[in-house]
């Protein structure tokens, strides 16, 4: 184009100066003028004033100005220099001659090129031909032969209007017109076909009356356009065979077009188009410069392409016009296939084709419209790989059914800061890793914006407001940016995936409060819908509804807005990726399942969940799947209705400083860590089957709220587990732990602060604490109710705090098992409740309470530390094997108002105290029953009361040490009844309390057994035997006391009548011994009196005087100690009928069927404490008679006799006064004594008489 203007510049200057030499000439040659008729021939020199006109020189004057208007026949081969033809006349140039015109010619009127089967030539003769006056000329062609305006040199065209049909130019001539040139033969055409130097048009090149202009740049020739390039209604001006136009104006009216010519390429340069500019089809319109359109662009393809291409530099597209791209039948329109960019300002580009095709630079700036409105058909956008290939500051459309495809086919994309928009029923459809940066994607009605099936696309710092569907197998690339989004974005995975991903690693920010739909396959289709990548995605208040993989292990996630899975059956998939250190997925927002839908997190790859601020919902009749170590962190978990929130069967998961308000569940198999501060208001469910379900402490972890945690039965294999990995577990003060299942594990710390409840009949809660300071610590209530069972073992040493209470309810039961420790608190139980020592095993008990029933089971051991206070009954049940209460260190003291019951067994007995260390028993306490108590290893002290009942025996068997059996309180026997003290290993008993002996209660006093102090109260019978030594305060009742076996029942000095004791049968036997010490003894017989079996027990104590005696007897200490004194004392013995049968005897009640024994004076027959003159009669009356105590037999041989006088002498008118009275013994006045000797010599010579 550039070299047609040069050579077009040249030429005219030609021109200018050929016509200034032309003018010179002709005002210097003499004219020929035509005179001849209307019509003639140019060869007939009449009619010419100065011949025929013929050489390049001449002047020809067509009448010169004559009134007549003249027809002059150019009949053959002439040449001119200069025609001038007047107005109203005219020259036609004959069929098949060439008429030359060399310098000018001066038209008013017309000229006629008639071909009528040759060519007809209007020629410059090489040279340079002006036209000018304004006339007309016109080009007569047939259809076999041609009209030629200019075959060589030059024609300017100044002015005339060159019409009909025929050839311009010729590829010889340079023509300039500032003319006309009008093709008006209906159905024919002028052919333009300038030389390789090209034309020029300053004036009007166009076509009418049906008529065709071809203006043809064949052979090279361009045009230099600043006039007009027209078109007529129904006619046609075409541009051929690489035709170049630089400027000017195209006009059209009517039906006219102005075309570029099918299968034809054109070059084209800064045109201004005001009408109806067509290109035909298979033809190529190469633009470069601006472009002014206010009329209308038609590419037209057909069955091949149309291309419009700018090929370089920028062309703006002004003038609010229309680019039409027509409907091809085969082939399509390319606007823009070149390397420059086609800037459109304000024009409207619509129909079907395609723009940039790869290689060209487009902008639709903001007055621009692309608009893709043809049904059905779309409008292909294909930018170029390169910076800003591609921009939108407009307006770029789907409408009308039509549709817009954006590509990035060989890695082109779209700067838009304008909108890109699918009005309904149309779509703007993306593929080809197109990009799209910027602006606004929207959509109204059904209008929809598609990532094509199978294809990519992406999109940065945008604004999405319509209907946005990423197809089957497709993905949206969201690159880092703000994206607003207040319309939809669907994901529609069918039988593959569809993604929208992340992409550069940065962070992708959704605002807009739209919708991310995520639509995965179902059935058979396995596509799912996925939101993944690599970076960052914040959703500020976007709704992610549907089912599909979210975070997918590859991006950071930041929920502000909502994420629910709410398609039924189906799930959202939450897979947070691995921070490595961080957490990546964070929920400030809701994330939820409903409407049946499953939302699952998974921790897979070691991702976890931020939900500090957020909320994690299972809604009616949905669930929450947690599972692969999911990991949520803070926050609150809820449901509603009939939806959970589980720990899948098989998975594990993670919650720390979580608020539960719903209902949680962990499956079988499962386990639930739990760390930090949780907050339970709702329900967290162990739920095993064949394997274990369990929530587990990860570490440090409190359990707050008002919930509670269930356990669940799982039948014979599965297990619920309330266990610790380590940490301990802080059960909150309104916290209920229920049902069945494990606590505790041996492997991490408990602290009750809450409620823990066996609840299932027959079921157990077994509590295994771990072997650690404070490894369990219950400080409230830990119970059993509704027929459960709660054990707490110490297989592994573990034991438990109990500052609270461990109750068992009505029909429950408290299980110790394998050494379980329990130090403090309260144990207590109602109904038909009890805790339990199950058989077989021992528990240990330090600082506790016990309020209800503690059963210690066959071959148990109840173990106790500490101090017990028992308000309640702790019973000991032996089986087979014994059932044991002991001391586990030092000195247990057990106090309280309650009983420790020893039971019968079926070969095993009930043990107290046995292995060793010390049970103090307090004041209010009773023990009773039948067993062993100490067994020679544990020392016991006993405040309260020991009572063998209920048939059978207790054994005790004192400890061989100092203090070893202590009784403070009562030792009794109750009827039917037997107590037996052994003291095979040494052992006795220190008593500063009570013996007991109830009618029908037998004590037995065995094996060299001592027992020291207190008092007996003897209902039953006591068999002091086997050489055992029992020294009491006395012994007191109704009973009998049988001494054998070498044994020894002694009565402690110093007692006075608290010291009396009272029997009603005394037997000894086998070297026993009973020692009345200072004390008195009431035998209150019925039947036959024992007074003749009392004589020879005192003769055998008596000895020789000195109460030495080593046989069977009765004895008396304190009268062995006085022997060697001057108050000689000894055992008097008695009828109560020889005293008159008083009421009481040394502060005992008695009745006549009394045998009375007194420790007194010797010679003291009235048993007065005094030997007085009524003793001496008692003596002298019964003198040498056989006799007893009453009758003055002191030295219990049978008989009073001097000996007897001797002792009573030796004690007259003394006075013995008990030791709680006065110090034994008083002398009487010596004048008494010498009176009483002298009676006793009087005496001796009273002998019987011999016979």
């Amino acid at each position: 184009m550039r070299r047609n203007r040069d050579s077009v510049v040249r030429s005219t200057k030609a021109l200018l100066l050929s016509v200034a030499a032309v003018t010179a000439f002709a005002g210097r040659a003499e004219a020929q003028t035509w005179t001849g008729s209307t019509t003639g021939s140019w060869s007939v020199a009449a009619n010419w004033a100065g011949g025929v006109p013929n050489t390049a020189t001449a002047t020809a004057l067509v009448d010169n100005g004559n009134p007549q208007n003249t027809n002059v026949t150019v009949d053959g081969g002439f040449v001119v220099g200069t025609l001038v033809i007047s107005s109203g006349d005219q020259v036609t140039i004959a069929n098949s001659f060439t008429f030359n015109l060399a310098n000018l010619l001066s038209n008013a009127g017309t000229v006629t090129l008639n071909s009528s089967g040759n060519n007809v030539i209007l020629n410059p003769n090489g040279g340079s031909l002006l036209m000018n006056g304004g006339g007309t000329i016109v080009l007569n062609g047939g259809n076999s032969s041609l009209a030629f305006l200019g075959n060589n040199g030059t024609i300017n065209n100044a002015n005339n209007t060159v019409t009909g049909q025929g050839v311009v130019a010729n590829n010889n001539c340079f023509f300039i017109n500032g003319g006309t040139v009008n093709a008006n033969v209906n159905g024919s055409a002028i052919f333009v076909d300038p030389a390789g130097a090209g034309m020029t048009n300053s004036g009007t090149l166009t076509s009418s009356n049906g008529a065709t202009l071809r203006i043809s740049g064949q052979f090279g020739g361009g045009l230099t356009n600043s006039g007009t390039i027209s078109a007529q209604n129904n006619s046609v001006t075409q541009l051929e065979s690489n035709m170049g136009v630089t400027g000017g104006t195209f006009a059209t009216s009517g039906t006219g077009v102005v075309k570029t010519a099918d299968g034809n390429s054109v070059n084209l340069d800064s045109i201004n188009n005001l009408g109806n500019w067509t290109l035909g089809n298979n033809s190529i319109s190469s633009y470069t410069g601006d472009l002014f359109n206010s009329g209308s662009i038609n590419m037209a393809a057909g069955a091949n392409n149309v291309q419009f291409n700018f090929n370089s530099g920028t062309t703006n597209l002004t003038g609010g016009g229309t680019i039409n791209m027509n409907t091809p039948s085969g082939g399509n329109n390319f606007l823009h296939n070149g390397n420059g960019r086609l800037v459109n300002v304000n024009n409207t580009i619509r129909g079907t084709g395609v723009i940039a095709n790869n290689n060209g630079f487009f902008t639709n700036e903001v007055g621009g419209l692309v608009s893709a409105d043809v049904s059905g058909q779309a409008i292909f956008c294909d930018p170029r790989s390169s910076a800003d290939s591609f921009i939108n500051n407009g307006n770029m459309r789907a409408a009308n059914g039509g549709i817009l495809q954006l590509t990035g086919q060989f890695g082109g994309g779209v700067t838009n800061n304008g909108t890109i928009s699918a009005q309904t029923g149309s779509e703007v459809q993306l593929f080809s890793s197109i990009g799209i940066v910027g602006g606004t994607l929207n959509s109204a009605g059904t209008g929809i914006i598609r990532v094509l099936d199978g294809h990519t696309a992406g999109v940065q710092s945008i604004t999405l407001a319509g209907n946005v569907i990423v197809g089957n197998n497709s993905t949206l690339n969201l690159s880092p940016s703000t994206i607003s989004n207040s319309g939809s974005i669907n994901i529609n995975a069918a039988a593959n995936n569809s993604v929208v991903a992340l992409v550069a690693g940065g962070t992708v920010t959704l605002t807009g409060g739209g919708t991310v739909n995520m639509t995965s396959g179902t059935g058979t289709l396995a596509g799912v819908a996925f939101i993944a990548g690599s970076g960052t995605f914040v959703n500020q208040n976007t709704a992610i509804p549907g089912a599909g993989n979210l975070a997918a292990n590859n991006i950071a996630f930041v929920n502000n807005g909502t994420v629910s899975a709410d398609l039924s059956g189906q799930a959202i998939f939450v897979d947070p990726v691995n921070g490595g250190g961080t957490i990546d997925f964070t929920n400030n927002g809701t994330m939820q399942a409903s409407n049946g839908g499953i939302l699952q997190l998974s921790g897979q790859f070691g991702g976890r969940i931020n939900n500090t601020t957020g909320r994690i919902i299972a809604n009616n009749a949905s669930n929450v799947q947690m599972f692969s170590a999911n990991s949520v962190v803070g926050g609150t978990l809820s449901s509603a209705g009939s939806g959970t929130i589980s720990v899948s069967a098989g998975h594990t998961a993670f919650i720390t400083e979580v608020t539960n308000n719903g209902a949680m569940v962990v499956l079988n198999a499962a386990d639930l860590q739990a760390g930090g501060a949780v907050t339970n208001n709702g329900s967290i469910s162990l739920n095993p089957v064949a394997s274990n379900a369990r929530l587990l402490a990860n570490g440090s972890t409190s359990l707050a709220g008002t919930g509670t945690v269930f356990l669940t039965d799982g039948g014979s294999t599965g297990r619920s587990g309330f266990v610790t990995t380590g940490g301990t577990i802080v059960i909150g003060a309104s916290q209920t732990v229920r049902g069945v299942g494990d606590i505790a594990g041996n492997n991490g710390a408990i602290l009750n602060n809450g409620t823990i409840v066996a609840d299932q009949n027959a079921k157990t809660i077994f509590c295994d604490p771990v072997n650690a300071a404070g490894g369990f610590v219950n400080n409230n209530v830990m119970s059993a109710t509704g027929g459960g069972i709660l054990q707490f073992t110490g297989q592994f040493g573990g034991s438990v705090t109990n500052n609270g209470t461990i109750s068992a309810g009505s029909a429950s039961l408290i299980q110790y098992l394998t050494s379980n420790f329990v130090s403090g608190g309260t144990l207590t139980s109602s109904g038909t409740g009890a805790n339990e020592v199950a058989a077989g095993h021992s528990a240990f008990f330090a600082n506790n309470v016990n309020t209800g029933t503690i059963n210690v089971q066959n071959n148990a051991a109840f173990n106790g530390s500490g101090t017990l206070v028992n308000n309640g009954t702790i019973a000991l049940n032996p089986g087979a094997s014994s059932a044991r209460f002991q001391s586990n260190s030092g000195t247990y003291l057990v106090t309280g108002t309650g009983v420790i019951l020893m039971n019968a067994g079926a070969g095993g007995p009930a043990e107290i105290g046995v292995p060793g260390n010390t049970i103090d028993f307090g004041a209010s306490i009773t023990v009773r029953g039948r067993g062993n108590i100490a067994g020679n290893n544990g020392a016991i002290v006993n405040r309260g009361v020991i009572a063998a009942s209920g048939g059978g025996e207790i054994f005790v068997d004192p400890l061989n040490a100092a203090g070893g059996f202590q009784n403070l309180g009562t030792l009794r026997v109750e009827n039917a009844s037997q107590m037996r003290f052994n003291g095979q290993f040494g052992g006795g008993v220190t008593n500063s309390g009570h013996v007991d002996v109830q009618a029908g209660g037998t004590l037995v006093t065995e094996n060299s057994h001592p027992m020291s102090g207190g008092t007996m109260t003897l209902n039953g019978v006591w068999t002091a035997a086997t050489s055992s030594n029992t020294d009491l305060i006395r012994f007191r009742g109704s009973g009998t006391l049988n001494i054998s076996n070498s044994a020894r029942v002694g009565l402690l000095a110093g007692g006075g009548t608290n010291g009396t004791s009272r029997v009603t049968s005394l037997s000894i036997a086998s070297n026993g011994r009973l020692d009345l010490n200072d004390h008195d003894l009431v035998i209150d017989y019925t039947g036959s009196s024992p007074i003749g079996t009392i004589r020879p027990l005192l003769q055998s104590g008596f000895g020789s005087g000195s109460w030495n005696g080593s046989t069977t007897m009765i004895t008396t200490t304190a009268g062995a100690t006085a022997a060697g004194t001057p108050d000689k004392t000894g055992i008097g013995y008695v009828e109560a009928t020889d005293l008159g049968s008083p009421a009481n005897f040394s502060g005992v009640p008695i009745d006549s069927t009394c045998v009375l024994l007194r420790y007194t004076l010797l010679g003291d027959s009235t048993m007065d404490y005094t030997v007085n003159i009524s003793d001496f009669a008692r003596l002298g009356a019964n003198f040498n008679l056989a006799s007893n105590w009453f009758n003055g037999d002191y030295n219990y041989d049978g008989t009073t006799n001097i000996g007897d006088f001797s002792l009573l002498a030796s004690n007259f008118n003394k006075v013995y006064t008990p030791a709680a009275d006065l110090p034994r013994g008083s002398a009487v006045p010596e004048p008494g004594s010498a009176m009483l000797i002298a009676m006793g010599t009087a005496m001796s010579l009273k002998r019987p008489r011999r016979r």
